[in-house]
């Protein structure tokens, strides 16, 4: 009798493994919403990628105004 509740039990978590490992939230063909939020922006009218580049504040701007007169 223990034993077929065991194997019971054993067969039932693994059907519920199986199922939860094979669900996706993502639709087939569309792709999931989180690609839309994280994919590089794009300009809104030509639909192309963004070629501004951000400002890292590595330095100060006072260290910076130093370097680029040195520069020259």
């Amino acid at each position: 009798m223990k034993k077929s509740k065991y194997i019971s039990f054993v067969m039932a978590l693994f059907i519920g493994f199986s199922l939860t490992t094979t669900v996706s939230s993502c639709k087939t063909k569309e792709g999931c919403g989180l690609e839309d939020q994280y994919s590089a922006k794009t300009d809104k009218r030509t639909g192309e990628l963004s070629n501004q580049r951000g400002n890292s504040n590595l330095f100060d701007k006072k260290r910076v105004s130093k370097s680029k007169k040195r520069k020259g």
